[in-house]
C-alpha cells in the first residue's frame, strides 16, 4: 500500500524536485514503491491521472483533518488584539517559495502605501526578507500533532490566512489542504484562483488570481477585520460536516479493497 499528496513520479515533477534540493535517489526508490505497491491512495483525481502511468491500481480518497487534533480547544474567528495590522499567515513547506514569490509585488505595494499590514511565513523560507518574516517552529514540534498544537497556541498571532499557488500543472494536482487546516485555525482564508482552490469558493475561500485580486481582497480585510466572518463561518461548517476524519470508512474501504 502506497500513499501520495503530491506528484512525485513524472519526469516534469522530478526535475522540479531535485531543482529544489529533493534527493533523486529517494524519489526514485518512491517510484519503485509505488510502482509494485497492490494500491496507491492517492487525494486528487488530477493526482490520480498522473500515478496511473506507474500503476494502475488507484483509489481517490481526498484529504481529511482529525478533529481530535483540531478541534480542542475550538479557536476563536476573530482576533483579540489591540494592535492595528493586519497580520496574516502564510504556512508550507521549503518547496513554496516560487509561490510566495505571487505576493511580494502585493506586499510590496502596501509597504509602499504605508498601511498596517504583516505576513508572517512558517516553513516556507530560510530568512526573513523586508515584506515579511518567519516564526520558527521550535524544535521537537514538527511531527504533526505537535505542530498542529503549536499552530494552536499561536491562533492569536493572526487575522486571516492566505494560500498561493502558482498555475502550474505540477501545482494543479495537488488537494485543498491548507484551506482545511486554516479553516480549523479558525482563520478565514484567501487562495490562488487554481486547481485544487476552485471548488472551495462554494464553502468560504475567497480567490484571488491577480496582484489587483490579492491587493482587494486584502485591502477589503484591513478596512474591517470581519469582513471575512460569514466566509469563515461557513468554511467552519463545510469543514466539520464533511472533511473530518469522524467517519473513517472511506480510508478503511480504500485499504481494504472495498470501494469498488
Amino acid at each position: 500500500m502506497a500513499e501520495l499528496d503530491d506528484d512525485l513520479l513524472t519526469d516534469a515533477a522530478v526535475d522540479r524536485l531535485v531543482s529544489q534540493g529533493y534527493d533523486h535517489v529517494r524519489l526514485e526508490t518512491m517510484k519503485r514503491l509505488v510502482k509494485f505497491a497492490d494500491r496507491v491512495i492517492v487525494s486528487t483525481p488530477t493526482l490520480a491521472t498522473s500515478v496511473r502511468e506507474v500503476n494502475r491500481s488507484i483509489v481517490v480518497v481526498p484529504n481529511v483533518v482529525d478533529p481530535e487534533l483540531w478541534t480542542r480547544p475550538r479557536p476563536m474567528l476573530v482576533r483579540e488584539s489591540s494592535d492595528e495590522s493586519l497580520r496574516v499567515l502564510y504556512m508550507g513547506s521549503w518547496t513554496h517559495a516560487g509561490d510566495l514569490d505571487l505576493l511580494r509585488p502585493v506586499f510590496a505595494r502596501f509597504i509602499a502605501e504605508g498601511r498596517p499590514i504583516a505576513l508572517e511565513t512558517v516553513g516556507i523560507a530560510d530568512h526573513d526578507e523586508g515584506w515579511f518574516e518567519r516564526l520558527d517552529i521550535p524544535a521537537g514540534r514538527g511531527n504533526y500533532p505537535e505542530f498542529v498544537s503549536w499552530l494552536m497556541d499561536n491562533r492569536h498571532r493572526w487575522d486571516i490566512a492566505v494560500a498561493p499557488l502558482e498555475d502550474t500543472e505540477f501545482n494543479a494536482q495537488k488537494s485543498d489542504l491548507k484551506f482545511l487546516e486554516y479553516t480549523m485555525l479558525g482563520l478565514p482564508t484567501i487562495a490562488s484562483d487554481v486547481g485544487p482552490y476552485k471548488p472551495m469558493a462554494a464553502h468560504g475561500l475567497r480567490l484571488a488570481r491577480t496582484e489587483e485580486d490579492w491587493h482587494a481582497a486584502l485591502s477589503e480585510a484591513l478596512g474591517d477585520r470581519s469582513v471575512y466572518l460569514s466566509q469563515a463561518v461557513n468554511a467552519r461548517e463545510y469543514v466539520e460536516a464533511n472533511r473530518t476524519l469522524t467517519d473513517s470508512h472511506r480510508w478503511i474501504n480504500a485499504i481494504m479493497g472495498r470501494d469498488r
